[in-house]
Protein backbone atom coordinates (compact mmCIF):
# COMPACT_ATOMS: atom_id res chain seq x y z
CA UNK A 1 0.00 0.00 0.00
CA UNK A 2 1.26 3.30 -1.29
CA UNK A 3 0.31 6.03 1.32
CA UNK A 4 -0.39 9.37 -0.08
CA UNK A 5 2.30 12.28 -0.36
CA UNK A 6 1.59 15.14 2.03
CA UNK A 7 2.99 18.80 1.56
CA UNK A 8 3.96 20.21 5.09
CA UNK A 9 2.47 23.51 5.13
CA UNK A 10 5.29 25.90 4.59
CA UNK A 11 7.12 27.31 7.63
CA UNK A 12 7.16 30.72 6.05
CA UNK A 13 6.62 32.34 3.02
CA UNK A 14 8.15 35.49 1.06
CA UNK A 15 5.98 38.32 0.76
CA UNK A 16 4.80 37.64 -2.94
CA UNK A 17 3.63 34.36 -2.25
CA UNK A 18 1.60 35.86 1.09
CA UNK A 19 0.11 38.37 -1.11
CA UNK A 20 -0.58 35.98 -3.62
CA UNK A 21 -2.05 33.18 -1.15
CA UNK A 22 -4.13 35.91 0.48
CA UNK A 23 -5.42 37.98 -2.39
CA UNK A 24 -3.93 40.65 -1.95
CA UNK A 25 -1.32 43.07 -3.90
CA UNK A 26 2.40 43.04 -2.14
CA UNK A 27 2.24 46.65 -1.78
CA UNK A 28 -0.71 45.95 0.57
CA UNK A 29 1.65 43.40 2.37
CA UNK A 30 4.32 45.76 3.05
CA UNK A 31 1.80 48.43 3.97
CA UNK A 32 0.33 45.98 6.99
CA UNK A 33 3.87 44.99 8.09
CA UNK A 34 4.67 49.35 7.83
CA UNK A 35 1.36 49.62 10.05
CA UNK A 36 2.52 46.88 12.49
CA UNK A 37 -0.84 45.19 11.60
CA UNK A 38 1.34 42.30 10.25
CA UNK A 39 4.94 41.08 11.57
CA UNK A 40 7.81 40.14 9.32
CA UNK A 41 11.35 38.91 9.51
CA UNK A 42 13.72 39.73 7.16
CA UNK A 43 16.62 37.27 6.01
CA UNK A 44 19.15 38.98 4.28
CA UNK A 45 17.06 40.79 1.34
CA UNK A 46 13.80 38.43 1.77
CA UNK A 47 11.23 39.44 4.09
CA UNK A 48 9.25 36.73 5.52
CA UNK A 49 6.07 36.05 6.86
CA UNK A 50 5.80 33.19 9.36
CA UNK A 51 3.04 30.68 9.19
CA UNK A 52 2.48 31.81 13.20
CA UNK A 53 2.44 35.53 12.65
CA UNK A 54 0.16 34.45 9.36
CA UNK A 55 -2.58 33.00 11.91
CA UNK A 56 -2.25 36.14 14.17
CA UNK A 57 -3.24 38.43 11.41
CA UNK A 58 -5.83 35.96 9.81
CA UNK A 59 -7.22 35.90 13.57
CA UNK A 60 -7.16 39.72 13.96
CA UNK A 61 -9.28 40.11 11.24
CA UNK A 62 -12.87 41.45 11.47
CA UNK A 63 -15.63 38.75 10.96
CA UNK A 64 -18.58 39.17 9.43
CA UNK A 65 -22.10 37.89 9.77
CA UNK A 66 -22.76 35.20 12.49
CA UNK A 67 -22.87 35.49 16.08
CA UNK A 68 -18.97 37.06 17.65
Amino acid sequence: MVSPSVTPLPRSRGVPDFARAHGLSVPTVYRLIERGELIARKVGRRTLITADDEARWLASLPRLGGTP
